[in-house]
């Protein structure tokens, strides 16, 4: 599997040559406090967004060893794309605007699907929004499901993660996460693996 930039791609803006439309605007929602960490090499005006864009953008093909290109998804924002185990599905996250001038790509809006090995969308896992504003804490973290990945012992197996208390760690709970699988076709009710007392990391 492959990324490929679409032939009409337009060429990158320089940014020393492009004059700004009109001033960067940020807007801090009344009443809502938030703490952030210093982050480097953000998206910082309209002209970053675009080439952002651009960047991001790909179509995705399935490659034989002879050279061969078999289309499968189009021209998209890309952020992941993984097989399952037997090879007949495939998940893919694709990013979504608004970004924000705050936080990395990774707290972008993403929509996650699975299609089959073909193309044909399946069913939408998840869809997250943008994730400016988390609770204190070193533990903080989203709500809704987060680490969506395969089960490498299973075929075609989901895992996903879901804070139990809102991904706040001053909140005491019993268990601050659980972890969920659900197999293929999808359509039925996950089911859980287990629950941990600190915030889950991965599954190895």
């Amino acid at each position: 599997m492959i990324r490929v930039f679409p032939a009409n791609r337009p060429a990158l803006i320089d940014a020393e040559l492009h004059l700004p439309a009109g001033p960067t605007i940020s807007v801090s929602e009344p009443g809502v406090q938030a703490q952030n960490r210093t982050y480097q090499d953000l998206l910082q005006n309209p002209t970053d967004e675009e080439n952002f864009d651009r960047l991001v953008t790909a179509e995705i093909f399935i490659t034989d060893l002879n050279g061969h290109r078999t289309p499968v998804l189009p021209a998209d924002r890309y952020s992941r794309l993984s097989f399952s185990p037997n090879g007949t599905y495939l998940l893919v996250s694709r990013l979504r605007k608004p970004y924000s001038y705050q936080v990395p790509y990774t707290r972008f809006p993403t929509v996650t699907d699975i299609y089959e090995a073909s193309g044909q969308w399946v069913c939408q896992v998840h869809e997250k929004p943008l994730i400016e504003a988390l609770p204190k804490g070193f533990m903080a973290t989203q709500t809704g499901k987060r680490s969506i990945g395969w089960r490498n012992d299973r075929p075609a197996t989901l895992y996903w993660v879901e804070a139990l208390n809102g991904g706040d760690p001053e909140v005491k709970v019993e268990h601050r996460d659980e972890l969920f699988e659900l197999p293929a076709p999808f359509d039925g009710s996950p089911r859980t693996l287990a629950k941990t007392i600190d915030r889950f990391s991965t599954v190895l």
